[in-house]
């Protein structure tokens, strides 16, 4: 089995890949701003974690810079 750099020159070389990676970029979760009015507390910490985990895997994944960038 090829060892993690080499499948990710070959994933990344994919023009088909990157598209795909684009597209899921678009659907990183964004935090709401906080309402005091409406106490959306729940709902923010609920995306803030969902956000941090999408970033996590992007981190894992090493998605180039271009690629998060729209």
């Amino acid at each position: 089995m090829k060892d993690n750099k080499e499948l990710y020159i070959e994933l990344y070389s994919d023009p088909r890949f990157l598209a795909l990676i684009k597209d899921i970029m678009r659907q990183r979760p964004v935090v709401p701003g906080h309402d005091p009015q409406k106490d959306n507390t729940e709902q923010w910490k609920a995306t803030s974690a969902e956000q941090r985990g999408f970033d996590i895997w992007v981190t894992y994944l090493r998605v180039p810079k271009e690629a998060t960038n729209e």
